[in-house]
This record gives C-alpha cells, sequence and structure tokens, in this order.
C-alpha cells in the first residue's frame, strides 16, 4: 500500500523559493505535533524528524491519509501555518470549462493524476 504523500513548495511574493526552513507536523486544528511517523519516502524505513529542516520544499509521506496543520518558520520568525492539510485522499477538484463541460480533477496518494467529465 502506497504511503500518503504530502508536497508543497514555499516561496516569496517575488516567487522565489525561501530556503532555511523548520517544518513542523501537527495534529490538526492544534500546534501539537503528529505522533505519527514522517517518511522520507513512499516506502523504506527512513524517518523525518519533526520538526524538520527544508531548503524550500515541504515533503513527507504518512502511513495513512489525514488533515494536518503544518507550521513553517525560518529562524524565530513564522513563514506560515497551513491549517488543515489533507495528505492523501485529496478531494477531488471540480471545473468547468468554456463548453460548458464539468471535469473532476483527483491525486491519489500516488501522485497520479485522474480527469473524469461529470454531469
Amino acid at each position: 500500500m502506497a504511503r500518503a504523500h504530502y508536497y508543497r513548495v514555499i516561496q516569496d511574493g517575488e516567487g522565489d523559493i525561501i530556503t532555511g526552513l523548520s517544518v513542523r507536523v501537527c495534529d490538526a486544528g492544534t500546534s501539537d505535533e503528529l505522533a505519527d511517523p514522517l517518511y522520507a519516502a513512499d516506502s523504506g524505513v527512513t524517518t523525518l524528524d519533526n520538526p524538520f529542516a527544508s531548503e524550500g520544499v515541504i515533503d513527507f509521506y504518512l502511513d495513512v491519509p489525514q488533515a494536518v496543520n503544518i507550521e513553517v518558520t525560518q529562524g524565530d520568525t513564522s513563514v506560515a501555518v497551513f491549517a488543515y492539510q489533507s495528505v492523501g485522499a485529496v478531494q477531488p477538484v471540480v471545473l468547468t470549462d468554456d463548453d460548458g463541460v464539468r471535469w473532476e480533477l483527483t491525486v491519489g496518494t500516488d501522485g497520479a493524476l485522474t480527469t473524469t467529465i461529470v454531469a
């Protein structure tokens, strides 16, 4: 079974990647560190510390899909707090094109993008 994956690039207002970050993964809706292990890859036993250092990309895996809060700091300065982030099992996004066709976009836990026409 594939692990649930979270990936996000952290950029400043000009679109430049912000480096030298610390990323803390917390239980959803809290600032309590997540007790579940954070994995560095989809398979294997290598884990990340919580918090972990980042050079501008938040990239980790969990054993099961769940919502989390993610706190990002640079030194003593808060960069961002991303509340209720879905790790794996992401809800689909429904878009309507210029012809009125509704498309459902879903990203699987393996990162595969699925598009489906919905009524």
